[in-house]
């Protein structure tokens, strides 16, 4: 498969912040060794951040049409301010307030 993710993405992209944390910086693992550093990491972090906005948005239309007794596939409008960067640790209660505000 020619458009699949890199080995390095899975090897790197969970450790890159717990290895800062420590102080070892980006490149290093464990006693000292070196890995191979994710290449286009600013890319594979902007995916992430894409399919993380997709996961909250769709979360939330589900909610709406749940709310509205609308079917699965029922087009919906999320209401200004927009999807709450929150949205996967709100509470069913939090939600259901939060839709049922709407204009």
């Amino acid at each position: 498969v020619k458009y699949k993710v890199p080995t390095d993405f899975w090897r790197n992209i969970d450790h890159a912040e717990t290895d800062v944390h420590l102080g070892r910086g980006r490149n290093m693992e464990g006693e000292g060794k070196q890995r191979d550093q994710l290449k286009n990491e600013d890319f594979w972090r902007a995916v992430l951040k894409f399919e993380d906005s997709c996961t909250k948005r769709r979360t939330m239309e589900e909610a709406i049409r749940h709310y509205d007794g609308l079917d699965d596939d029922a087009p919906v409008v999320i209401p200004a301010p927009g999807v709450p960067e929150k949205m996967l640790e709100l509470s069913e209660d939090e939600v259901e307030q939060m839709i049922s505000m709407r204009e």
